[in-house]
C-alpha cells in the first residue's frame, strides 16, 4: 500500500510544527493558570515545564473522610460513656455515715410512693431509715405478664439496698413490720 507523495509530506510538516505549538500551549498554561506549580526550565519557544502540577484531592472525599472520623469518634466516646456508665452502678461511691444532727424520716413500706418518694429524697439533707417486710419493690403493672409467663418475675422486681446503695447518705433498711408508731415520743415499734 503506497501512501500519496502529497498527504506524506503534509503529514511530515504538522509532525514538525507540533512540539513547538504544544510548547507555546504550555506556556499560555502556566504564564495565565494560577493553579500551576510547575516552573520554566527557559523562556522561549522551546520551554518546558520542569515538573507536572499534582491534582487538587476532590472535596468530596475528604468531606467523606472528615465524616467516617466523626463517625469514628462518636463511636468511641459512646462506648467509653457506656463502660463507665456500666462501671458507677456496679461499684457505686463510698456513702457517707449517719448525721445525729440531721433529722430521721422513717419510710413505711416498699412501695410507689415510698420508692418514688425515696429516689428523689436528697439523703445529704436527712437521714433515712426504711422499715419493710419486703426487700424489694415490685413493678404491679407487669404483674399479670408474670402469671401468664410472658416476663419472669425477677424483671419487674428492684432489690431495695439496690436503690439505697446510689444514695450519697446511708440509708438503714429494716426487713420487717411496725407495729406501733409513738408521735409525741417520735419512735416506732418494729417486729
Amino acid at each position: 500500500m503506497a501512501i500519496h507523495p502529497c498527504t506524506l509530506a503534509a503529514f511530515m510538516a504538522r509532525a514538525a510544527s507540533a512540539p513547538r505549538l504544544f510548547t507555546q500551549r504550555s506556556l499560555l498554561s502556566m504564564r495565565f493558570n494560577s493553579t500551576n506549580t510547575g516552573t520554566m526550565a527557559t523562556v522561549g519557544q522551546n520551554a518546558t515545564p520542569a515538573a507536572a502540577p499534582t491534582p487538587q484531592p476532590k472535596k468530596r472525599w475528604s468531606r467523606l473522610r472528615a465524616l467516617k472520623r466523626v463517625i469514628q469518634l462518636g463511636t468511641v466516646g459512646a462506648i467509653g460513656y457506656a463502660v463507665y456508665d456500666i462501671y458507677n452502678k456496679r461499684h457505686p461511691f463510698e456513702q457517707k455515715p449517719f448525721d445525729p444532727k440531721k433529722r430521721t424520716i422513717v419510710l413505711l413500706g416498699t412501695g410507689w410512693g415510698a420508692v418514688s418518694f425515696l429516689k428523689k429524697l436528697n439523703t445529704d439533707d436527712y437521714n433515712v431509715v426504711v422499715v419493710s417486710p419486703r426487700n424489694y419493690f415490685l413493678f404491679t403493672p407487669l404483674l399479670p405478664s408474670c402469671t401468664v409467663g410472658t416476663i419472669e418475675l425477677r424483671s419487674i422486681m428492684e432489690p431495695i439496698r439496690f436503690i439505697t446503695r446510689h444514695k450519697s447518705r446511708n440509708v438503714k433498711f429494716f426487713e420487717s413490720e411496725c407495729t406501733d408508731i409513738d408521735p409525741e415520743s417520735k419512735t416506732i415499734s418494729i417486729t
